[in-house]
Parts: structure tokens; sequence; C-alpha cells
């Protein structure tokens, strides 16, 4: 007994071509579905640190001149020991620090990364108060920061009304 043989088996080069387009659009979906996904991580983790940046220099700022027992926009002269809190720079980068000068020997503490763009130190509403303004940005994710300082052992503060980037202070 002899099977015949059916000239119509298997698939014809129009129904792969048709499986093939079909599967190639499923994976430029998903393709699509990842890139998209590992955009916005990029993206929320940028903002994330430039949040964070900008919230963990702000609360260093208050901590140290909640307290002080002077603030200024020029050096201290008469001091042996004073305090800076400065915007940083090389040609690539910004950083938050706090400088501690003693006996004219200076010692720098970075404070945060390097998204700060910039610092602002501003006269508060009252006297005892102390303003400031920090923008931190990572590419277009850009954040600020306004706020105000109660100062404890300050009843005037003299700032110019403009503001000023850097501030000197002593502490107690």
């Amino acid at each position: 007994m002899m099977r015949k043989i059916s000239k119509h088996s298997g698939l014809t080069l129009i129904e792969l071509i048709f499986v093939l387009a079909i599967f190639a659009v499923i994976l430029a979906v998903i393709f699509n579905i990842y890139v998209t996904g590992f955009k916005t991580f990029k993206k929320d983790t940028q903002r994330s640190q430039v949040q964070q940046d900008a919230h963990l220099a702000g609360q260093v700022i208050e901590k140290e001149l909640r307290n002080a027992r002077m603030i200024s926009h020029t050096v201290p002269g008469d001091e042996e020991t004073y305090y800076c809190i400065k915007l940083q720079d090389d040609t690539k980068n910004k950083w938050l620090v706090i400088q501690t000068v003693y006996k004219g020997k200076t010692s720098t503490k970075k404070v945060t990364g390097d998204t700060i763009e910039s610092i602002e130190f501003l006269p508060g509403s009252t006297g005892n108060l102390i303003g400031f303004i920090i923008n931190a940005r990572i590419d277009d994710n850009e954040f600020d920061i306004h706020s105000e300082i109660l100062l404890n052992n300050i009843i005037h503060l003299s700032l110019p009304e403009q503001g000023t980037t850097v501030l000197y202070y002593t502490k107690y």
C-alpha cells in the first residue's frame, strides 16, 4: 500500500511572511515598552537625586545657621574661628561646601552632590529670619527650595536686599 503525498503540506511563503510580520510587530512593541520604561526610570532617578540634594542642602543650612552667634555676607575680621557656606565649583561641577577657618587655616567639607546649581541667602521677612533659595538641576530635571530659618541668637540680621551667595557665620 502506497501513501499519497499531498502537495499541500507545510507553510506557504505568504503564510511564513505573514507570521514573521506579526512576530516583528510584537517584538517592536515589547522593545518600545522596555525603552520607555528605562527612560522613565532614569528620569525619575535623576529627579529623586535632585530633590534629595536640594533637601540635604536645606537641612544642612538650617542646622548650621539656626543657632549661629553672628551671620554676615563679609568675612568677620575680628574672629579667630568662623565658618562659610557657599557653592564651590570647578570647571564641571558645583558643590555646597562648609569651610571652617581656624587661626587662618581653612578646611573644607563637601556637603552635597554636584546637582546644586545656585544658592542665594536673602534677608528674611523679619529681623531674626534668614531666607534662602536653592536651585538644583540634572539635565532637564530642576528643583527649587525657598525657605526661611528662624535665628535663635540673632535679633536683627543685616544682609543686602539683593541677597548674597556666600555667608559667613560664627557659632557659640
